[in-house]
């Protein structure tokens, strides 16, 4: 490779501003400067970072000035499209490449901090004079400083799910700071201290990369619907839809009882939003056959997302279980399975994501591919949770006993976090740190 050297620069950091150094390649000298723009980010020979910032206000500010010709003038516009037209196309000026220079000044964090509020109340129509607390609370919008600590709290567990020969994890131990002065990695350590407590003891999964094959692979399981209803706002429904709809449950259910399998699915967390997880699953048999009853722990450091995901593998390796043991068949056989979260379904029906939870969808794939062989159709529905339900209720009490159970440690489970979920208590520790204040 031939370097240019018209596009060669040479800059020294430190305290002298006033060093000069003269280097030359190709018998040309290469210009010195005191600042440079390297991968969208301002370099100063401080390495403060106040260029940067005031080049990070400038590009939000102008975004924002950009969206504000889109609506008349101080009418502002309503409160869930101003939040998502700021947090789209304004705020990922203001925090590109944050962990970099996260351990800027209070100062310039103070106008960062000053050119959110300000873009926020533009785009509602606020007053010039009103309380930019009030303004944030009212949009729903983290302060700056916090999203800051949220986004290097990421970098973070980015950085320690590498391998150990990773450059950033082999320097991350040794990074020092001067005084009130960091260095990034420093200051990402700083930043993550809570993040670490919550994760103390337990191991990030290594990332692992989805095939090619498994996202154009065709899936096997189908959505089917029993309601007249569909999930979305179910709960803001009357109660005369939502009496209707549990009798249309039941209704089904009685119907196909003994006819058809039928697999109540569900999964349950306990302590916090990530923490001690189990899932469980009741499969309604043909005929007089026994009713399958199970639950087992999903994990120490687990979403409720997962947990349901699990919840359903479950159930579909019971129903292997069963189909195979059964001698006499016919032909062609439907398999329900009812869940309650629509988010478990969407990824089971279309892989929204085989790329984050590559594992999972693998697993998913092959009871799939298994029933196939065995004849079996496989249709996954959604029904309304924790409304009485005779089947969906019983499996809920089965995965919270089993949840509890792993946190009081009377069953074991993997002590392993995947990067969604970390990334999911920093975000929590970010929102109870700005209800505090």
């Amino acid at each position: 490779m031939v370097l240019n050297a018209s596009k060669t620069k040479v800059m020294l950091f430190g305290n002298g501003d006033d060093d000069v150094i003269e280097l030359r390649m190709f018998d040309k000298v290469i210009e010195q400067v005191s600042k440079f723009k390297y991968l969208g980010v301002l370099l100063d020979q401080q390495l403060d970072f106040s260029l940067h910032v005031d080049y990070s206000i400038s590009k939000a500010k102008r975004s924002a000035a950009k969206v504000c010709t889109l609506f008349d003038g101080r009418e502002g516009i309503p409160v869930p499209l101003a939040v998502q037209l700021y947090k789209s196309l304004v705020r990922p000026h203001l925090e590109y490449a944050v962990p970099v220079w996260a351990a800027a000044s209070a100062k310039d964090l103070d106008k960062v901090e000053q050119t959110q509020v300000t873009c926020l109340k533009r785009l509602i129509g606020a007053k010039a004079h009103s309380s930019g607390s009030a303004v944030e609370v009212i949009t729903g919008t983290i302060p700056i400083k916090i999203r800051i600590r949220e986004m290097c709290s990421r970098e973070y567990v980015r950085i320690m799910r590498q391998d150990d020969g990773h450059c950033l994890k082999q320097l991350l131990p040794f990074s020092v700071r001067k005084g009130l002065r960091f260095c990034p990695l420093s200051y990402l350590s700083v930043m993550s201290k809570e993040l670490s407590r919550h994760l103390e003891g337990c191991s990030i999964s290594d990332e692992v990369h989805c095939s090619t094959v498994a996202l154009i692979k065709p899936v096997k399981v189908t959505r089917g619907s029993i309601l007249s209803v569909d999930s979305f706002a179910y709960h803001d429904r009357s109660s005369v839809e939502k009496q209707k709809a549990l009798e249309e449950v039941d209704s089904f259910v009685e119907a196909n009882k003994g006819k058809t399998v039928m697999v109540f699915t569900d999964g349950s967390v306990y302590d916090g939003a990530v923490g001690c997880g189990a899932c469980s699953a009741v499969l309604v048999p043909l005929g007089d056959d026994d009713k399958y009853y199970g639950s087992k722990g999903v994990g120490k450091r687990v979403s409720s997302l997962t947990c349901e995901l699990e919840g359903i593998i479950y159930g579909l390796e019971l129903s292997v279980d069963y189909f195979t043991s059964r001698k006499h068949r016919h032909e062609r056989e439907n398999l329900y399975i009812f869940c309650d979260c629509t988010q478990a379904i969407e990824i089971c029906v279309k892989r929204t994501s085989a790329i984050s939870r590559p594992e999972l969808v693998k697993r998913l794939a092959l009871l799939e591919d298994i029933l196939s062989e065995m004849t079996v159709n496989v249709i996954i529905v959604w029904i309304p949770g924790h409304e009485g339900i005779l089947f969906n209720e019983i499996a809920d009490g089965l995965a919270k006993d089993r949840a509890r159970d792993v946190f009081t440690g009377i069953v074991s489970a993997p002590n392993v976090i995947t990067y969604e979920d970390a990334v999911k208590i920093a975000g929590d520790i970010a929102i109870k740190s700005w209800q505090r204040k």
